[in-house]
């Protein structure tokens, strides 16, 4: 059933817009135990020029309640867990006023070789 509006809404047009990038909306990991966990994670378009974050009519979402088998099957998540880890107490000491240390990246790998370089 309808009622006519006494005060019609007029939305203008808006210009067309594009979000090639995804912006992390939402992460939450939750661990309850070694065996049961879940992930979750809420992408929003995103125009990374702009800085535009596009509507929630457009989100991604990626769940899982199987943190610790993703954990174990995909590389990157294994990665992303170690990285979580690593910024606990970095991030505690940030909170607590205080100034965390920095890591020094690996040096790359030099390479040897006996053949000439080709120019």
């Amino acid at each position: 059933m309808t009622l006519t509006n006494p005060n019609p809404v007029v939305i203008p047009p808006t210009p067309e817009q594009t979000f090639p990038h995804l912006w992390l909306s939402d992460i939450v990991v939750s661990a309850h135990s070694t065996s049961e966990g879940m992930i979750y994670i809420k992408t929003l378009p995103y125009n990374q020029t702009n800085q535009t974050i596009g509507s929630h009519d457009h989100q991604v979402i990626l769940q899982t309640h199987e943190l610790w088998r993703a954990v174990n099957a995909v590389p990157e998540v294994a990665q992303a867990m170690g990285a979580i880890f690593q910024a606990i107490e970095p991030l505690r000491t940030w909170l607590n006023g205080g100034t965390p240390s920095v890591i020094a990246p690996e040096p790359e790998e030099e390479v040897i070789t006996d053949e000439p370089i080709e120019e």
